[in-house]
C-alpha cells in the first residue's frame, strides 16, 4: 500500500518550511516500561531545576510553532501545539501523562 502526503499550496504559501511526513504501521500498544517511564520524570526534572524553566518555551521549535499558527490566523494562546502545551504541563507541576508505550515513546524523544 502506498500513501501520498501532500501539502495545501495555500498552507506551503504561508508556512513554506513546513514538511509533513506519514507512518503507517500496525502496533501493539502496551504499557510503558519503567526504564522509559524513569526517563520521562528525568526529562521532568531537568526542566524543573532549569533557573528559569519557563526558557524552554522560547526554543526555536516552540516559537516556530506558534509563528505558523499565527500564519494561519489560529491564536497561538489559545491553540497551542502539543510539545508546548505538553512543556506547560510540567512548568505547572503536573506530570506528563502516560498513555502507553506508543505514545509516551513518542513524548520521550526516542520514537
Amino acid at each position: 500500500m502506498r500513501t501520498q502526503v501532500t501539502i495545501d499550496e495555500g498552507l506551503k504559501a504561508k508556512c513554506p518550511r513546513t514538511t509533513l511526513g506519514c507512518v503507517i504501521a500496525q502496533v501493539e500498544a502496551q504499557a510503558s516500561p519503567s526504564a522509559l517511564i524513569a526517563e520521562l520524570d528525568s526529562c521532568e526534572q531537568a526542566i524543573l531545576s532549569l533557573p528559569e524553566p519557563r526558557s524552554v518555551l522560547e526554543s526555536s521549535e516552540i516559537l516556530a510553532t506558534r509563528a505558523a499558527y499565527k500564519a494561519l490566523g489560529k491564536d497561538p494562546a489559545r491553540y497551542r501545539g502539543s510539545a508546548e502545551a505538553l512543556l506547560r504541563r510540567i512548568i505547572a507541576g503536573k506530570a506528563l501523562p502516560r498513555i502507553n508505550a506508543v505514545v509516551d515513546n513518542h513524548k520521550s524523544g526516542f520514537g
